[in-house]
Order: C-alpha cells, then sequence, then structure tokens
C-alpha cells in the first residue's frame, strides 16, 4: 500500500503552485517536450498531400525535374512554402546532407518551433479576452491536446498556415477595438496574405474581416487591413509570374481546380464538419462548446465571423476532408475558451466533470497520436531498400488500396523508374507479357517486390511468384499503434498497413 507523507504532499502542491504562477512558461515546456518526442517518434507523412504535393516535388526540382502535380498539370496551390522547403533542402544538399532520415527529422522538428508561436498567442489573447484561469486552461489545451503534437511536425499547409492566421486576426481584433495603429493594422492583413500564400483556401478568414469592417463602418482599419492584404496578393501574383508566366496562376488555377473536383475524392453530407468537431474535443464537452463559441460573437466579432464563415462555406462544399478544417484548431480553442470563461454556469459540477473526462481521455490519446509513424509500411521498405547494393527494378503490388510509394525514401535508386506498380488485377497480365519478352534464360529487370495488404500475403506471393519466379522475405513492416488499433475497430474499411519485401530470387526468366 502506497502512502504519502505530508512532505511529499507539500512538494506536489508546491509544483502544480509553481506551475500556475508560470502558466506561459509552463505551457511553453510542456508543449515543447511533447513536439521533440513527435519529432523523433512520429516519423511518415498523413495524407498524400503533406508528402506527394510537398517533399516529392521539392525533392524533384532538386534532381532537375520541374514537376508540379501529375503529368504536369498546372500549379493549384501557393508555392510560398515549397519554395521555403526547397531553400531549406538545397541547403542541406550543399553540405551534403542528404539522406531522407535525417533530412525530415531536421523539418519536423523546425515545423515544431513553428507550432510554439501559437502558445504565446494563445496566452496572450485569452489574458487579453478572458481571465488568468482562462488563459491557463485554453493554454493548456492548445499545447496537449491529442493531435497538436503529432500535427504540429506534418508537412500539411492546413497546420502551417496555423500561426499566420491566428496571429492575424487576434492582432486585428487588438487594433481595431483599440488603438487602430495603422501600421499595425497593416501588419494583421500582411499575416492573414501570408496565410493565404501557404494555404488559398483561408482567403475567407479575410474576406470576412473585410465585410465585418464594412458592416461596422470600421473605415481606417478597413483601409490599412486591404492594403496589407493587398501587398501580399500582388507579391503572390509576381511570384506566380515569375515561376509560371501567369500573374496569380496559383489562385486562378487554384478556383478552376476545385471547381472541377467539388463532387470528386471525399464527398460527404453538410454536417461533416460538425461531427468533426465533434470527435476531436471529444464528446460530452464538445457538445458544450458551441454554445461557448456563439457567445463570443460581441467580444470577438472577427475572429468569430471569419471561424463561422470559413467553417459554414467549407460545410457547404460537397467535397470534405476532415484536415481541411485544420486552419481553424487554433481558434476554435481560443473561441471554446473565451465562451466558457464569459458564461455563467462554467462553475456548475457537471461542467467541471466535462473539462475533467475531456482532459482524462485526451491524456489516453495523447501517446497514441505523438508516437504515431504513420505510413510506415510505405516508407520503411524504401528504407530497407535503399541499404541494398544489388537493387535494380522492385514490383509493387497494391491492389487492396492503391497507392504510390514515397519513393524519396529511397535516394539511392533515384531518379524515378525503379518502383513498378501492380493497382489492378489486370497488371498482372501486363507484367506477365512483360517478362514474356524478356525471354528464357535471360535476367529479369525486377530484383525486389513489395506488396502491400492487410489479408492473405500468401494468395499474394503465389500470383507475384506465377511471373517472376520464387521470392524470399526480406522484411515484414507491421502497422503503426493507431493504424492498428484502427484497424481492429473496423477492419473493413480501415486498412492495417502492412507491408511485405520480397527479394526475387530466380533472376532468369523461367516458363
Amino acid at each position: 500500500m502506497v502512502s504519502f507523507s505530508p512532505q511529499v504532499i507539500s512538494t506536489q502542491d508546491s509544483v502544480i503552485e509553481k506551475m500556475r504562477k508560470h502558466p506561459l512558461a509552463t505551457s511553453i515546456i510542456i508543449a515543447a517536450g511533447l513536439r521533440l518526442l513527435a519529432v523523433i517518434f512520429a516519423k511518415g507523412y498523413m495524407a498524400m498531400d503533406d508528402h506527394f504535393l510537398v517533399i516529392r516535388v521539392v525533392d524533384y526540382w532538386l534532381h532537375g525535374i520541374p514537376f508540379w502535380f501529375e503529368g504536369g498539370a498546372p500549379i493549384a496551390r501557393g508555392v510560398i512554402y515549397q519554395y521555403t522547403l526547397y531553400a531549406l533542402m538545397w541547403g542541406l544538399k550543399q553540405v551534403n546532407l542528404t539522406d531522407p532520415s535525417i533530412v525530415m527529422f531536421i523539418i519536423r522538428f523546425l515545423h515544431a518551433a513553428w507550432s510554439l508561436t501559437i502558445i504565446p498567442l494563445m496566452y496572450f489573447g485569452l489574458r487579453k479576452y478572458a481571465d488568468q484561469r482562462a488563459a491557463w486552461l485554453g493554454t493548456m489545451l492548445a499545447s496537449i491536446h491529442f493531435l497538436m503534437p503529432f500535427l504540429a511536425v506534418r508537412n500539411l499547409v492546413e497546420v502551417v498556415c496555423q500561426p499566420f492566421l491566428f496571429g492575424g486576426l487576434l492582432l486585428l481584433e487588438v487594433e481595431v477595438k483599440e488603438k487602430n495603429r495603422p501600421k499595425f493594422l497593416f501588419l494583421g492583413g500582411i499575416l492573414l496574405g501570408l496565410a493565404f500564400m501557404v494555404r488559398i483556401q483561408t482567403a475567407l478568414c479575410p474576406i470576412a474581416v473585410f465585410f465585418v469592417l464594412l458592416i461596422l463602418h470600421k473605415w481606417k482599419p478597413l483601409l490599412f487591413f486591404s492594403l496589407g492584404g493587398i501587398t501580399v496578393l500582388l507579391i503572390q501574383g509576381v511570384i506566380d509570374y515569375i515561376s509560371f508566366g501567369f500573374f496569380l496562376s496559383s489562385v486562378v488555377y487554384s478556383l478552376g481546380y476545385q471547381s472541377t473536383i467539388v463532387h470528386s475524392f471525399i464527398t460527404n453530407p453538410w454536417y461533416t464538419y460538425i461531427l468533426t468537431v465533434l470527435g476531436i474535443f471529444i464528446p460530452p464537452f464538445s457538445i458544450l462548446i458551441f454554445p461557448w463559441v456563439a457567445k463570443t460573437v460581441r467580444r470577438l466579432p472577427l475572429i468569430f465571423w471569419a471561424t463561422i464563415f470559413f467553417f459554414v462555406i467549407h460545410s457547404l462544399i460537397p467535397q470534405k476532408q476532415e484536415r481541411f478544417l485544420l486552419p481553424l484548431f487554433p481558434l476554435l480553442i481560443f473561441l471554446l475558451t473565451v465562451g466558457w470563461s464569459m458564461v455563467s454556469w462554467r462553475e456548475k459540477r457537471w461542467v467541471r466533470g466535462c473539462w475533467n473526462w475531456m482532459w482524462g481521455v485526451n491524456l489516453i490519446l495523447l501517446p497514441m497520436a505523438t508516437f504515431n509513424y504513420s505510413q510506415k509500411a510505405r516508407i520503411e521498405p524504401l528504407i530497407e531498400l535503399s541499404k541494398l547494393p544489388e537493387v535494380n527494378k522492385v514490383v509493387v503490388e497494391s491492389i487492396e488500396n492503391p497507392t504510390w510509394l514515397p519513393e524519396y525514401y529511397d535516394q539511392k535508386h533515384q531518379p524515378e523508374g525503379t518502383y513498378k506498380y501492380i493497382f489492378h488485377p489486370e497488371d498482372y497480365d501486363r507484367f506477365a507479357s512483360e517478362m514474356e519478352m524478356v525471354g528464357e534464360g535471360n535476367p529479369s529487370p525486377y530484383t525486389h517486390a513489395i506488396i502491400l495488404t492487410h489479408q492473405d500475403i500468401e494468395a499474394h506471393k503465389e500470383r507475384l511468384e506465377a511471373i517472376f519466379g520464387p521470392l524470399t522475405l526480406i522484411r515484414h513492416v507491421g502497422p503503426s499503434l493507431a493504424d492498428w488499433i484502427l484497424h481492429k475497430m473496423n477492419p473493413t474499411h480501415n486498412h492495417s498497413k502492412e507491408s511485405w519485401v520480397f527479394k526475387i530470387e530466380n533472376k532468369s526468366k523461367i516458363k
């Protein structure tokens, strides 16, 4: 039986008291520690976009391949983020740092450091518009929400734009209410413009700010904020013209591209993002945030209406993905905490119970996300093959969930062409015909095979052996903990994300 002496209890109380006396420093230290763990352990990528439209593009540029999207399609997003990463990776290449594992570690570290700017913004904003207790709760939520460390190290433009968006809206809110200083109003417009340069869809927020200022007859803030935004828009246009020969091509093509895919990919009902918010803030606590956020409409009109406008427009567009909501994540934390501080029933026992439930569940989910090596089964086989000297061509069988491999992680066997894919059953016939053309007794160009499946590996292996000859297992890459849990919860829709790496032993074609 464990007992606590008065001295131990006193020490514990002293530590908690010191934390409460220095909430900002405590939050930054905790947030930095969690993000550092994510830098080390949360490798990989979350969605296709944060690798194939970011890292792969920059890697192609570094290899002298002018590539954007598939088939040379025109750019349909802002390029400032990719150009920044290009400058970083080019600089690392000049000092012979090209190992993908090292490069991605550095990139994750810099992203984590950038995400920490949210913490002081959250604290000072809550101190100004709420109270000390709200500042402590909201800043801690921004520090240790289970998604934050994992998202902080991702190459997602929806996350990278967060400090610009939150900082710009908060600065404008303060200036419009108080001093109306032109240089800071202009800076607010610049910050929102930078968010737009990273993630074009965030333009919905400054549009909302423009109309709120117009309705309120705030002419001076409207003028200088607009000048800041227009300045960045002109810079974006010049960059587009220099890069692609078309002023504001990224905006024009983005609008055109988005209009053609509104019914493509993932289409969901209008209430999808409401359910997303309910999920990420953990029910039943998450149900309370709706009245809390609504409470802030008068105190924080710019932030409130910018958030609502962004949320509503995205909800009306049929094509929905949860990550599209990520630019609002810090804003929602800010609004819900300010709203909580304003309601008369915030100290009710059942409200405190909801907070405690949320913190408890969050602490269970936090390590699962922070240590989650996302897309491990797609990355580790490439790292494995990059260590082998005799790799020629690799056949990749990915029928159940067709997906490209992030070939950047196999720098040794660049340029492209090493990996050939089987996405559909009829692709087997194509490879069989190719092997027939090799001719009996001639060496096969295929030396290795990768199979991605969550079903019977032997069935997949037999089909490949019928074409290429015997396969010898080199390595099996299992799922990450989060992928394993999601697969067990719903094996029909959630792939286990496993892969098998084989060596093709018979390099001569045998009928």
